[in-house]
């Protein structure tokens, strides 16, 4: 979203590591409502919409649920480029 500048800190996953899809954004939409979905389809960032996609895959293929102590992400940059469990 381009607000990085606006952060004062950014946590480390050495010392905060995030759950599978926490920081996700989501708007949900009732299939009936098919018009209010094309309003907000320009919201969607794609490149987020994988990361979570391949994170969910990563908790499922390792049996893993909500309440697991699984963790998974993508570093932009900030620590080292790649993804790291």
């Amino acid at each position: 979203m381009g607000w990085e500048s606006k952060a004062s800190d950014f946590f480390d996953p050495e010392t905060m590591v995030p759950a599978i899809g926490q920081g996700v954004m989501a708007i949900e939409n009732a299939p009936a409502k098919q018009p209010r979905a094309e309003l907000v389809a320009d919201l969607n960032h794609r490149p987020t919409g994988l990361e979570l996609e391949a994170e969910r895959a990563f908790l499922r293929e390792l049996g893993g649920d909500a309440r697991s102590r699984l963790r998974v992400g993508q570093d932009e940059g900030r620590i080292g480029s790649g993804w790291w469990v």
